[in-house]
């Protein structure tokens, strides 16, 4: 399909018939996007970890509470506490949540994880269940027992 076109005189060249493209830009793949989105998170947590191990250095601890629990501060949501004993040399992670929670009652576990890296003894790990209860939705919680172990779901 070859046109006679005319010749420019100056250049002897010919012209280049114009042509509509039609350009489609095509979104990226979701797996694409996500994948970019968890690197951009690991890469972030990356930066971040000299930031976190300087305020655990300088603090001694990093804690993250609890709203909604009596006595948020003997049950961190996340607790990461830095030991640094004679005999006992490494990092405390401490964990909590509740487990039967209603209106009058709540029951709290706890979860300690030690990672050790000088230590006298061998396993330091230990959980425990605090149960508390009050007698209407405004007064205060009242420790009413606490167990070594899971807590139990009592049957209905």
């Amino acid at each position: 399909m070859s046109e006679n076109l005319p010749l420019d005189n100056e250049n002897n060249t010919e012209e280049t018939p114009q042509t509509d493209e039609i350009v489609v830009a095509t979104k990226p793949h979701p797996v694409k996007r996500l994948g970019c989105g968890i690197l951009l998170v690991a890469w972030f947590t990356l930066l971040m970890t000299p930031c976190m191990l300087f305020y655990l250095a300088s603090n001694g601890e990093i804690r993250i509470w609890h709203s909604d629990i009596p006595e948020p501060d003997a049950h961190p949501r996340v607790l990461v506490e830095l030991i640094t004993e004679i005999d006992y040399r490494g990092l405390q992670l401490t964990r909590s949540f509740p487990v039967n929670a209603s209106e009058s009652a709540v029951c709290v576990q706890t979860d300690v994880s030690f990672f050790l890296w000088h230590s006298i003894e061998e396993n330091l790990d230990s959980s425990y269940c605090d149960c508390y209860q009050r007698d209407e939705d405004n007064s205060d919680w009242l420790l009413n027992e606490t167990t070594i172990g899971v807590c139990t779901v009592p049957s209905s």
